[in-house]
Order: structure tokens, then sequence, then C-alpha cells
């Protein structure tokens, strides 16, 4: 019965239910409700088009996605939702906020290696 819900779930809000990649937002409303749902670690990382380390980290999150399974992340670009990154503080990009259980764990700012965005 429980597998069933978390399918129902899952195709509802249009998630491969096969295996737990991490799952790409844009949408950071969107994401809360979605990492809330499943019970899902959250990366907020804020970024700007104009910003090559952003661009280098987006990247490297696609290819080293086996690394952040059952999370999702949420890109934020600055220059499009300047009032959310005000309200997190964010002064430089890349700017990465890491969620657990609800609760705010940690905090990256600048471009770094994937070991910092690991679990």
């Amino acid at each position: 019965m429980k597998k069933t819900l978390v399918a129902a779930l899952c195709c509802i809000l249009s998630i491969n239910c096969y295996a737990n990649p991490p799952i790409f937002k844009t949408d950071y409303k969107e994401a809360v409700k979605v990492s809330t749902a499943l019970k899902q670690d959250l990366i907020l990382i804020f970024t700007a088009s104009w910003c090559g380390p952003c661009n280098n980290l987006k990247k490297d999150l696609t290819k080293y996605s086996d690394l952040f399974k059952d999370t999702t992340i949420c890109i934020i670009d600055i220059d499009k939702d300047p009032n959310l990154a005000g309200k997190y503080g964010v002064n430089k990009v890349p700017y990465s906020i890491f969620y657990s259980k609800g609760k705010e764990i940690k905090r990256v700012t600048g471009y770094s290696t994937m070991d910092k965005y690991r679990k």
C-alpha cells in the first residue's frame, strides 16, 4: 500500500520513480514541496547566468548526480529572483544552502569540489 502511494505521488509530480536520482528544479516553492513530500534532502543553489563558476557547478552537479540520490536540488537565478536571494542573505554566487529533514545544515559560498556537496 505504501509503495503504491509513493508511486502515485511520483507520477503526479512527474518524477522518475524507478531510481532515486536527484530531482532538479528551478522553482523554489515547487522544490520545497517536492522535497517535503518525498522526505528528501534539499539543496538551494543560487547562481547567475553570467557567472562562470556557477555554470561549472551546474555541469558538475549533473555529471556527479549519483552523489545526490534522494535529494532535491533547486537552482535559483539571482537575477530572476532577487527577492529570494535577499531573503537568504545571498551576496556572492554560487551560494548553496543544504537542508536535511527540513533543517538547515550548512552553507557553501563559491564554487567548490563535489566533496563539499556530499551528504
